[in-house]
């Protein structure tokens, strides 16, 4: 009997401190918990459109979720489609929203649809409307997301109720929405859990299984691996060594250098997690940062690394910084050096998902329920909209779809 794997995905101003590769030589710390009180208009960003998915509430609020848009200065909020039981599209939609260039976004969602196993959807931004694909794609979803690929067709792996084989890799034409699976695998033998996969220049998708297992040694952190398109084949490459980083749910981003570069939940020596830099070529992989609570601890389950305008990578951890309430980061390819850039306070909170970068390099998050930009040059934290207005009992959290 295969076992059944599941995943709790938990929710999980300012101080300044330089690192080289993992030693602190603080530099100039600035007030904790500083942030922007300006209370003059603000213009910032305010010609952009932000799409926001609403997670949703429990079933018994009658409320699944829904998508929203806001302008950059919190102005525009508009409930644009809702996700309801009623509908059968599905309820709590995953995190990853794929842009395919198209006018539509595809995701996954957790339930609704038939045997309230999930769906698969996307919000077509012609009419302002959730459509559903298919029912019950995934039998455990909202792990990732939809990545587009060398061929234009979406790919997400997961495992899918059914017996044997019980792993698969669905694939969506957006011009017809027709799906299939052009592989499938036992997840014994290749691996569970995976994030949503990234592009490569080898017209490969690359991703990490976060639950493996080898017949000498048992279950072990899972494995990197690599799906190509082109010839539907999938390869498992090098193993998580728990030493360098485990638990890795965000997805994978390339470098300037070539390496990809990725935010573990967990490992390394203190077990607070790492910054870790995987080579596809040689298929290997090595620690960059490690944190032990001073540096932060604890990057978000999903969270990912952002780059920046200026080169740099930044991202932000749940736990760690002045009041222990996490801390954003940004991490230097170039010269190897970390910096902690701002700490949260109870003033603007955690992020929840991942960050998003405006074309004019400014940082994007939802602390659950409010839309905040952080500025990287002048390192505050502003308060821009409280999306926690229409429906007082929404329990989902609130993720940014796409800025444009």
């Amino acid at each position: 009997m295969k076992p059944i794997f599941f995943l709790s995905i938990v929710v999980a101003c300012l101080l300044t401190s330089t690192y080289s590769c993992k030693k602190n030589t603080s530099e100039n710390p600035l007030p904790p918990g500083s942030e922007d009180t300006t209370t003059v208009t603000d213009t910032t960003d305010a010609h952009l459109n932000f799409l926001i998915a609403d997670g949703g509430a429990y079933a018994s609020n009658g409320r699944a979720g829904k998508i929203v848009k806001v302008k950059g200065n919190g102005t525009g909020y508009t409930i644009l489609d809702t996700f309801t039981s009623a509908t059968g599209y599905g309820m709590y939609a995953s995190e990853d929203f794929c842009n395919a260039g198209n006018g539509k976004y595809y995701a996954i969602t957790i339930f609704g649809g038939a045997a309230n196993a999930g769906t698969a959807v996307y919000f077509d931004t012609t009419d302002n409307a959730i459509k559903k694909i298919k029912d019950n794609p995934l039998s455990l979803t909202g792990l990732g997301g939809f990545t587009k690929a060398i061929d234009n067709n979406l790919y997400i792996y997961g495992p899918f109720t059914g017996g044997s084989p019980s792993q698969g890799m669905l694939q969506i034409n957006t011009s017809t929405n027709v799906n299939a699976l052009p592989w499938t695998g036992d997840g014994i033998q290749y691996g569970s859990l995976s994030n949503t996969l990234v592009t490569n220049n080898d017209n490969a998708l690359y991703g990490v299984f976060n639950l493996g297992y080898s017949a000498s040694t048992g279950f072990n952190s899972g494995y990197f691996y690599k799906y190509e398109p082109l010839t539907a084949s999938l390869t498992r490459l090098a193993a998580i060594n728990d030493a360098y980083g485990k638990t890795i749910y965000g997805k994978l981003l390339k470098g300037s250098d070539g390496y990809f570069y990725g935010l573990a939940e967990r490992g390394g020596t203190k077990n607070m997690g790492t910054i870790f830099r995987y080579n596809s070529t040689t298929s290997q992989y090595a620690t960059v940062v490690e944190f032990d609570s001073t540096n932060g601890k604890y990057p978000p389950s999903g969270g990912c690394l952002v780059a920046g305008n200026n080169g740099k990578l930044y991202g932000y951890t749940q736990n760690g910084g002045t009041d222990n309430r996490g801390l954003i980061f940004s991490y230097d390819i170039s010269s190897n050096v970390y910096t902690v850039e701002a700490s949260f306070a109870s003033t603007n909170g955690s992020p929840w998902g991942r960050f998003w970068k405006s074309p004019g390099g400014n940082f994007y998050f939802i602390n659950s329920t409010t839309l905040c930009r952080f500025n990287p040059v002048t390192k505050k934290i502003k308060s821009i909209k409280d999306l926690h207005v229409d429906l007082i009992r929404d329990l989902g959290p609130f993720y940014i779809m796409d800025i444009y």
